[in-house]
């Protein structure tokens, strides 16, 4: 495993940690990915692009920890055979394999505002221990589905992975 860190000052901004990491594993493969204060994110490509030892390659644009890109697919697999699927995020939001309309942007973010207020009301009120459990197993179930595109990711690169 190779492993280099730097620190990077801009005058507007503070200064951030950076990382780029590069691991090979024993069948061949190698996984790259960079982060910033220890989430996910690179400006300028990709953030996480693994090399199968088949051949297949997968990128992945991060912004923030969130699978965000503006100007092109934020997820990008091709196969060892040259077919190539993309899916469009932004902000961590799916919006398919074609690119978002403005009028849908909008519709999504509109959408997770009305959430965000809706739980910070919930978060007003006492709950009951029912609650607290569900809203614990939801977490649970979320975290769950969020592990699901990596191992879709890894049943399109195949068992060279």
């Amino acid at each position: 495993m190779l492993t280099s860190g730097f620190e990077c000052a801009k005058s507007t901004t503070p200064a951030y940690s950076y990382t780029h990491d590069i691991i090979v594993t024993p069948g061949g493969s190698t996984i790259e990915f960079y982060k910033r204060d220890g989430k996910e994110h690179r400006d300028d490509g990709p953030a996480s692009i693994i090399r199968s030892a088949n051949g297949a390659v997968t990128e992945e644009y991060y912004k923030d920890g969130k699978r965000h890109r503006d100007d092109g697919p934020a997820l990008i697999v091709t196969k060892q055979n040259g077919e190539v699927y993309e899916s469009f995020h932004i902000n961590g939001h799916f919006y398919g394999t074609q690119a978002p309309t403005a009028e849908r942007i909008q519709e999504v973010e509109a959408r997770e505002t009305v959430r965000q207020v809706a739980e910070s009301d919930k978060q007003l009120h006492q709950k009951s221990a029912t609650e607290v459990l569900r809203d614990k197993r939801v977490k649970e179930s979320k975290e769950q589905l969020l592990g699901l595109d990596l191992i879709h990711v890894a049943y399109l690169l195949g068992p060279a992975l």
